[in-house]
């Protein structure tokens, strides 16, 4: 079986200022690539712009393998410790400060009946 290479893992996470890229966190070999998407091991050699819009089609013509791969890289990201270690520091620090409360935002959903609960 073969590995997920890193130009794909970072074209499924490509990360940001806050979350690592894929590749900064997983060891090529740590995520098997799920057999029915084996065919875009050999298109990982693509310009990244190329890969994504690749990754794209795949989704689109095969949904199942698509989300097969993506929630095998995602579950492996999730659970490295450096991802581990920012959703800790994330979830110690709380919701951020939205401001003061306005009850007139809640007025309008009451009026509107969004409140209620439906059985």
């Amino acid at each position: 079986m073969s590995h997920v290479p890193d130009a794909l893992l970072d074209a499924l996470i490509p990360g940001d200022a806050t979350w690592p890229r894929a590749s900064a966190v997983l060891v090529r070999n740590e995520v098997p690539v799920p057999e029915a998407a084996a065919s875009l091991v050999a298109k990982a050699d693509l310009r990244p712009a190329e890969l994504v819009a690749e990754l794209a089609r795949f989704e689109a013509e095969t949904p199942a393998a698509f989300a097969a791969l993506y929630h095998a890289v995602a579950d492996a990201y999730y659970a490295a410790p450096k991802v581990a270690q920012i959703i800790a520091r994330l979830a110690d620090a709380g919701l951020p400060d939205s401001g003061p409360f306005d009850p007139a935002l809640l007025a309008g959903v009451v009026a509107e009946g969004r409140a209620r609960r439906r059985l």
